[in-house]
């Protein structure tokens, strides 16, 4: 083969892989219906958890979670594994958490994961709140479907001694000499 031939060749064969590529259009349609699904499995999963806590079903809701799962709340230590988010749940229920509500703010969607952020209302079987909060999760796809990697929440709320009018908590207070100073008023 000459090498005309084999440019014209390469050419030819180049511009027909380039015509079979899917157009950035379609590439972006077809992320774009891959992020919808994502976001519509996780919505349902939300709901499905909620429906869950009211159920007082920590079984249903410790399923979202990934077998090594990470769990990180409000002023708590990690709680790793599916098993020990079980019991977290059904410890949380035992005390009077009755219904748990999401707010999802943003969901980024990357391949097999997605960070959710949003909102989240605890209540007890009066509708009375019991906390809100931020939250930030991880989830991760694989054959079993979306689950939770990650779940990270911080409350809303203060304790009482730690309102901006009763100032920094002891445990956060400076100390030394200049501070017992300024405590006893000096």
């Amino acid at each position: 083969m000459t090498p005309p031939t084999r440019l014209l060749l390469g050419s030819l064969l180049l511009a027909l892989l380039a015509a079979c590529a899917p157009s950035p259009r379609d590439a972006a349609s077809a992320g774009d219906a891959g992020k919808q699904a994502a976001r519509e499995a996780i919505e349902a999963i939300n709901a499905a958890t909620s429906s869950a806590v009211a159920k007082g079903d920590a079984e249903a809701i410790a399923a979202h979670y990934r077998e090594d799962a990470l769990m990180l709340p409000a002023g708590s230590d990690f709680i790793t594994g599916r098993e020990a988010i079980r019991r977290q749940f059904r410890k949380a229920m035992a005390s009077g958490l009755a219904g748990l509500h999401f707010d999802t703010l943003s969901l980024e969607v990357s391949g097999n994961l997605a960070v959710e952020t949003g909102r989240y209302e605890a209540i007890d079987d009066a509708g009375r709140s019991l906390d809100h909060g931020k939250y930030v999760v991880v989830w991760q796809q694989d054959a079993d479907g979306w689950q939770i990697a990650r779940d990270v929440s911080t409350t809303s709320r203060l304790p009482p001694m730690a309102t901006p009018e009763a100032g920094l908590l002891p445990a956060l207070r400076p100390a030394g000499p200049a501070a017992a100073q300024e405590a006893a008023g000096s």
